[in-house]
């Protein structure tokens, strides 16, 4: 042990011989000379160093918020839901009815007028010699159609709100029963276009079902030779109309035709 310690003393008194404790003489001028003459680095170059250091940091909003934000998606969602539903949906006529303007169509001592609602601002649209009955709105409200009646002999006349644009769309027709007229119906179609009415043509002593263009004369007969029928009425989509039919044996029936 003491061969030991002497050796780490005179090691120990060896480097310390060898050390210094001060600088060369002109080494802190150089260095200072050095750092004069070196260039500052561009700000540009320390941005990934700075980014590298930062940590992510990610943000979770509390629980009460979080359960906010989830009801108002799932409102959203089931609002938007809805909308897409109700416009698929398919869209049906606008409803018989009064017309548009809200007056009441009327026949007045065998004339057509127009008068208010609560009975007032009665207006004649048609006059002697003929007898008009049975006016009936069409479901646009734009125009009416009405039998007119003059020795002994009906036709089915439309005429515009205002009482102008008259046009008989079919003439020379018998009444049996009433077969022509809202006891039995004149029927619009409902894109305002055609009328369905029922009548007895010629020397059938049966009614017949007919359609009519509301902008033209001529009336068609849509049922064979051998049917017969009253009460004709339009299917709000267009594509049947319903009717009673007659049997002369038997009375009468519910039917359709498309």
């Amino acid at each position: 042990m003491t061969g030991r310690t002497n050796v780490d003393r005179e090691l120990s008194s060896y480097l310390k011989g060898r050390s210094t404790s001060r600088a060369p003489a002109g080494l802190l001028d150089a260095i200072l000379g050095e750092v004069d003459q070196t260039r500052q680095r561009p700000a540009w170059r320390l941005i990934g160093r700075i980014l590298a250091d930062r940590r992510t940091v990610i943000w979770m909003p509390p629980a009460s918020a979080r359960l906010v934000l989830l009801v108002i998606t799932l409102t959203i969602a089931v609002t938007i839901s809805l909308i897409v539903i109700a416009g698929s949906q398919r869209r049906l006529p606008p409803p018989f009815g009064p017309a548009r303007p809200g007056l009441l169509v009327v026949d007045v001592s065998g004339h057509i007028g127009l008068m208010k609602a609560d009975g007032t601002g009665l207006t004649e649209l048609t006059s002697a010699p003929e007898v008009d009955s049975y006016p009936t709105w069409s479901p646009d409200g734009t125009r009416f159609a009405f039998v007119a009646s003059k020795d002994l002999a009906l036709a089915v006349v439309v005429m515009d709100a205002d009482g102008r644009h008259r046009i008989t769309v079919a003439d020379k027709l018998r009444e049996l029963d009433g077969s022509v007229g809202t006891r039995v119906g004149l029927s619009w179609s409902p894109d305002s276009q055609r009328i369905v009415f029922a009548a007895a043509v010629g020397d059938t002593t049966q009614p017949q079902l007919y359609t009519s263009d509301a902008n033209r004369f001529g009336a068609t007969r849509i049922l064979a030779p051998d049917q017969f029928g009253t009460a004709p009425s339009w299917s709000p989509d267009g594509t049947w109309i319903a009717f009673k039919s007659v049997y002369p044996a038997a009375g009468t029936r519910q039917a359709r035709c498309g």
